[in-house]
């Protein structure tokens, strides 16, 4: 099964896109849910995830210095 992570700092956005997906019809479940990049960065030193959906307009670190 694939870990996900979503990054975006509209948490109604965030939460919208985990609850909308049907997850296990992909093999993935969400692992981590992150508002912002900086915490972002640091939760993945602790969860290794196979995929990121991460919003582009974010303040601090925007979604292409992220990636």
């Amino acid at each position: 099964m694939k870990k996900v992570m979503i990054v975006d700092d509209n948490a109604l956005a965030a939460e919208g896109i985990e609850k909308n997906i049907q997850w296990k019809e992909l093999d993935a479940q969400v692992s981590i849910i992150q508002y912002n990049s900086r915490s972002a960065l640091e939760a993945m030193k602790e969860i290794p995830v196979d995929l990121i959906i991460s919003d582009i307009m974010m303040p601090e670190i925007d979604g292409f210095e992220f990636a």
